[in-house]
């Protein structure tokens, strides 16, 4: 019988690829726009990136949409968990 406490370390490791991933678009948004987004606004549900940030910074980002999803891809490789920034 296995204890509780290995059942716990599963669910334990289940938060880090998704914050590795926010702290990657981060980095990509500042490569791409100069604009610094704190990770706690970043959110990731269903392979979707959400930002809260101004209308402003949030109007530069879409328009580099693009550029920014490239740097994603560049830095996660063929694998990428991110296929849109809303």
């Amino acid at each position: 019988m296995e204890k509780i406490s290995s059942f716990l370390e599963r669910f334990k490791n289940l938060g880090i690829p998704d914050e590795k991933t926010r702290y990657l678009v981060a980095d990509a948004i500042w490569t791409a726009v100069q604009e610094k987004i704190d990770v706690k606004n970043i959110s990731l549900k269903n392979h979707v990136v959400y930002i809260k940030c101004d209308s402003s910074t949030k109007g530069e980002i879409f328009i580099k949409k693009k550029k920014i999803l490239e740097i994603i891809q560049t830095k996660e490789g063929e694998g990428s968990v991110v296929i849109d920034i809303r």
